[in-house]
């Protein structure tokens, strides 16, 4: 079964709610920001983890996406990172961080 990359973001308007999906991707994801995270798995794993993430969710108040990376492409990061420079979570897709970058262009 092929595993592919995926980002999970979400924005969720209640604490509690909050909490339970935050917890829920801390198992089963890996953290990039406090609402996106990474998740490697079939089609089926992605589609299990977003009925799990919808039976916590209300529809006409939270926000979730998830969006398919593709395997040939580096994620990039400007700013602060979530690792100290030097350490690298080799888990994750592809990372080019631009720590001292002033400017947020796409690939500069």
């Amino acid at each position: 079964m092929h595993k592919n990359w995926y980002l999970i973001s979400y924005d969720i308007r209640h604490p509690r709610r909050l909490q339970r999906v935050h917890r829920l991707l801390r198992k089963q994801a890996s953290a990039l920001l406090e609402s996106l995270f990474a998740f490697q798995g079939s089609r089926q794993a992605v589609e299990q983890l977003r009925l799990q993430l919808a039976r916590e969710l209300h529809a006409g108040e939270d926000d979730l996406l998830i969006y398919p990376l593709r395997a040939d492409r580096p994620l990039h990061r400007w700013g602060t990172a979530c690792l100290p420079q030097g350490l690298y979570d080799f888990s994750l897709p592809p990372l080019i961080e631009h720590r001292e970058s002033r400017i947020w262009t796409p690939y500069g």
